[in-house]
């Protein structure tokens, strides 16, 4: 990914605009230099074709479930969506350019700027310029597509949370925006932190569950207590308009599961 962009999100980890405990600290202390420096270092490293692996049993199974998923646990193979090579199924525009935002990306500008305008075409036809875009938009925080919600006119009404973690690196995937009339009627959001930080294994899945062999009733329920869903939730608190009965603004509260 580019120097540029490694550098910027060791910016927004010291600043607090990215959250995650490790991170923080690692960038702490990095002057302006230093996280430009890292930035191109690791821009230049390249992975080795054909190296050997420091464990070919992990590795020849991790190969396994690229190529072929786990058929009796129902894991979908990852060459489906990231095709032979590690690179996306994406071809011309779509085709992973090296940016750090994956293929697609030229696909999901363009859902962007279809939605600004069917935002508009709600707006017109409800006589109301208050719009909630909410749920899973398949774009981090800092990439092309939401930059053009933003740029439409939408505000991100959560700035400095994270609805997933992957690998151990955490961002949204999952946003609220509002358009301007609607944003001013929000008094605070939060994430929920109920999904994302639980350990897979309690999780709604039966990976690292099941008994070898086994294919129906293999995991305790008590597994899947705490992780329902592998994202955060977001909570909104809007003030409701003042009414003759009730003088002051009253608050309501808006959950969407965010899943």
């Amino acid at each position: 990914m580019p120097a540029q962009y490694i550098a910027k999100q060791l910016e927004l980890y010291k600043s607090g605009q990215r959250k995650n405990a490790v991170m923080q600290g690692m960038a702490a202390n990095l002057s302006d230099s230093d996280m430009k420096a890292l930035g191109s270092y690791y821009f230049t490293q390249r992975a080795t074709p054909n190296a050997k692996a420091l464990n070919k049993e992990l590795a020849d199974a991790g190969q396994k479930i690229y190529r072929m998923g786990i058929p009796e646990s129902k894991v979908p193979a990852c060459s489906g969506c990231h095709g032979g090579a590690g690179g996306g199924t994406g071809t011309g525009a779509d085709a992973d350019q090296n940016d750090g935002q994956a293929a697609f990306n030229a696909a999901r500008k363009a859902q962007a700027t279809a939605l600004l305008g069917f935002i508009s075409t709600v707006q017109t036809a409800a006589n109301d310029l208050d719009v909630l875009v909410i749920g899973d938009l398949n774009s981090y925080t800092e990439e092309d597509p939401i930059d053009i919600l933003r740029a439409g006119g939408l505000i991100n009404l959560d700035n400095d949370g994270y609805s997933y973690v992957f690998n151990g690196q955490a961002g949204s995937l999952d946003h609220a925006l509002a358009t301007p009339s609607l944003a001013a009627q929000i008094a605070a959001t939060s994430v929920w932190h109920i999904n994302a930080d639980e350990p897979r294994i309690l999780d709604y899945n039966v990976e690292f569950k099941n008994t070898v062999g086994c294919t129906t009733s293999c995991t305790s329920p008590d597994y899947y207590a705490a992780r329902p869903a592998s994202r955060q939730p977001l909570r909104a608190t809007a003030l409701a308009p003042s009414s003759s009965a009730s003088p002051r603004p009253q608050q309501a509260h808006l959950l969407a599961a965010l899943l």
